[in-house]
């Protein structure tokens, strides 16, 4: 949701021959599992404790961009991981992701992704939030 750069041409010249696409990074870094909160602490051990890129994430801008997404999440019946996930598999053209899973929860949550649907206005509200303006026609 962070980065959305392939959508732009990308996924329509893979979609043209007949390639899939797989997304890496699709919680950016973490951002979009819920562990990161405004007004709260880093947690200890995360990721943003060691890795600068995460870090430099973690701006009020996009918190308050997770904090909006988790109640969406939490209104869909979910958890913002699961949530983020399903959203980046809305497109045909994305065959795979590639996660990260130290836990088993996180499996857990990576795979209930697969049996989530976004609506349609859920995705006209996660571009809306996200400023993202569609120059390509969707497929699938």
């Amino acid at each position: 949701m962070f980065d959305r750069y392939i959508e732009h041409e990308l996924l329509d010249v893979c979609a043209a021959h007949g390639w899939g696409v797989v997304c890496f990074s699709p919680l950016a870094q973490g951002l979009l599992t819920g562990k990161y909160q405004p007004g709260k602490p880093i947690p200890a051990g995360s990721r943003a404790t060691y890795q600068g890129q995460i870090k430099a994430m973690l701006t009020d801008a996009n918190l308050a961009k997770v904090a909006k997404l988790t109640a969406m999440a939490e209104n869909a019946g979910t958890d913002l991981a699961s949530y983020a996930l399903a959203w980046a598999l809305r497109d045909a053209r994305v065959t795979s992701l590639i996660t990260g899973a130290s836990k088993p929860s996180q499996l857990a949550s990576n795979l209930k992704a697969e049996t989530l649907t976004l609506s349609a206005e859920e995705c006209a509200q996660i571009d809306e939030l996200f400023g993202f303006k569609k120059f390509h026609r969707q497929v699938g």
